[in-house]
């Protein structure tokens, strides 16, 4: 038999077999204090090998990892359920003592220094000898990528910039990370990052993320995507203290790859190089 844990914020949920109710009523099992929650929003059934999760008719639905439920969905091991506006996370209990929560060495080895852990959100991540990067490595790291992605969105969207700025640099942390180490690019793990840092440019007025934005892009010497250059574009030219060094440096990057591009890639190069004379000193 299988033991399941539920973790809400600082609480921790034992599962025993049977029924969940979740919801903003004070007579469900587990209570969620969120306004976007409905007040019986979603239901667990903890069988002894699975637990399934149920959206009762909500008003604003249910996620799991990022995308919406329409039928009862079987959950896995660290799955992230989304519910009105906020995360649980779902554990096996076994899995739990054999990989250990990360600790402070645990993420700085991954290079998530001490973000998750400080914000006490458990993720279960393991650093193996040798770089290896087997399918397990990669889930886990998405895990953890989708997590800081996840906390950068919540926090942004109730405008708390000072709480949200680590989180986004530990997502483009690892993000770099990740071609570093074979895994190759998450190509919507880019845009979603990417879209957070310039979210942070245009509201704190600091440059520096819209750099981080490039750095991201040419590491594995990719253009940026249209909607991310128009951002870019508007935010740089009403900028009064821009330095283009490193502007400058992605386009040199581009400009010895466009021999491998496609046509289809050529404007947004135009653009890229137009943008660059424009703003050089």
């Amino acid at each position: 038999m299988r033991h399941f844990v539920l973790r809400v914020d600082e609480r921790h949920y034992d599962l025993e077999v049977g029924d969940y109710l979740i919801g903003r009523s004070s007579s469900c099992n587990i209570c969620l204090d969120d306004p976007m929650t409905s007040r019986q929003h979603a239901a667990l059934g903890v069988r002894a090998d699975q637990v399934v999760l149920h959206d009762l008719q909500s008003r604003n639905g249910v996620c799991v990892n990022g995308r919406q439920i329409q039928g009862p969905a079987i959950l896995a091991h660290s799955d992230r359920i989304t519910i009105g506006g906020q995360d649980l996370f779902l554990y096996e209990r076994s899995r739990l003592h054999r990989e250990k929560l990360p600790t402070l060495n645990d993420l700085a080895r991954l290079g998530v220094h001490q973000t998750i852990s400080e914000a006490g959100i458990p993720v279960p991540l393991e650093q193996r000898e040798g770089g290896d990067t087997d399918d397990e490595t990669v889930t886990e790291a998405r895990s953890v990528l989708d997590t800081l992605l996840s906390e950068s969105d919540r926090r942004l969207s109730q405008d708390r910039l000072e709480e949200a700025q680590p989180f986004v640099r530990q997502a483009f942390t690892l993000l770099h990370l990740g071609w570093q180490k074979g895994r190759g690019m998450d190509d919507q793990g880019m845009r979603q990052a990417s879209r957070f840092a310039l979210l942070l440019a245009e509201r704190t007025g600091k440059t520096e993320w819209i750099d981080r934005v490039f750095e991201l892009y040419a590491i594995g010497s990719r253009l940026l995507p249209p909607e991310t250059l128009d951002s870019i574009e508007r935010l740089l030219l009403a900028a009064d203290d821009y330095s283009p060094r490193v502007l400058g440096e992605y386009a040199e990057t581009m400009e010895a790859a466009a021999g491998s591009l496609a046509e289809a890639d050529r404007p947004a190069l135009e653009r890229l190089r137009q943008l660059a004379r424009k703003l050089a000193p």
